[in-house]
């Protein structure tokens, strides 16, 4: 299931790059912070998100 849910959120956030214009969620630290918050570890996405 968190797969799944990755590959959505992942598919989403190359949308937003390429398909809908910038608004920023295909930022590391804003997709960092989503996919931490959707596994419930909000420190370590903004961590991981900081460090790409």
């Amino acid at each position: 299931m968190n797969a799944i849910l990755l590959s959505i959120i992942g598919a989403a956030i190359l949308l937003d790059k390429y398909a809908f214009g910038e608004f920023g969620i295909s930022q590391p630290i804003v997709s960092g912070t989503i996919i931490g918050a959707l596994f419930g570890d909000i420190h370590t996405g903004i961590f991981l998100g900081a460090i790409f």
